[in-house]
């Protein structure tokens, strides 16, 4: 990375990160579960038959770095796209569908596709994608076609990569799951005063006890504000999270223009 950046072949203005984090909204396994930090559960999550859900985390490079607008993929048995009713024009943020709700090479083709989630340099310069060495990823070689339009190239972290050398997972996920969380308990909240419970019966004979899932679309809406909020947020030097994640890593020179790593 040093000699990439003292050479010229890196560019930090044109360096970005993607890594994927996995949202399990509730295992329909008959318990009750509760809101985040409570010791005495009181409340029933919502019901989703199990689903979860995944976040495509952007990190783009350089002094401007930000976390950019993220990428969803919902569960979908036939990776259906756009699901009925749920289109895709929530601000902030899109989405595509996979049979597990995870990425994998069907979706990661879509998503370098989808100029939403990757989109090419504006003044034409060449981009690095900076990502984790994983079976969902597709190699250079599978993606030629994509990365040409995106005037892109893939670098892959070593295998079993740590927060150490991946921004994304150097608490700025953890960041992004704080404000999930809070706002997810909101929500919650909400449906309970509103008494948004959803009337079915377990195989025992016994009432669920669940809430009704509020849908794709407000996901999808939390998914941009909590994005938004974390980009927000500033150190105690002023730094926004992703500035900091990407020096800290090495993937950005630090604010006096040397490369140096925590």
């Amino acid at each position: 990375m040093k000699r990439g950046f003292e050479d010229g072949s890196l560019n930090e203005d044109t360096v970005e990160n993607i890594d994927e984090t996995h949202f399990v909204i509730d295992f329909d396994i008959g318990k009750t579960l509760g809101f985040v930090g409570e010791k005495k559960v009181k409340y029933a999550d919502v019901v989703s038959g199990g689903e979860g859900m995944t976040m495509v985390v952007r990190i783009s490079g350089g002094p401007g770095a930000r976390i950019l607008p993220p990428t969803m993929i919902f569960m979908n048995k036939d990776s259906s796209y756009p699901i009925r009713g749920v289109k895709d024009d929530t601000p902030g943020v899109c989405y595509r569908t996979g049979p597990k709700g995870w990425m994998d090479k069907r979706g990661f083709r879509e998503f370098l596709g989808e100029r939403r989630s990757m989109s090419a340099d504006r003044l034409g310069r060449v981009k690095t994608i900076f990502l984790d060495n994983c079976s969902s990823n597709l190699s250079e070689a599978e993606c030629k076609t994509e990365l040409t339009k995106l005037n892109a190239r893939l670098k892959f972290f070593p295998a079993k990569a740590t927060d150490l050398c991946q921004p994304a997972d150097s608490f700025v996920i953890a960041k992004i799951k704080d404000v999930w969380a809070c706002k997810w308990n909101e929500k919650k909240f909400d449906l309970i005063e509103d008494e948004q419970w959803q009337d079915s019966i377990r195989k025992d004979g016994a009432w669920s006890g669940k809430l009704k899932n509020p849908g794709k679309k407000f996901f999808l809406k939390l998914a941009a504000e909590a994005v938004r909020e974390v980009n927000s947020k500033r150190d105690k030097k002023g730094l926004n999270y992703a500035r900091k994640a990407m020096i800290r890593c090495g993937l950005s020179l630090d604010v006096d223009g040397t490369w140096n790593i925590e």
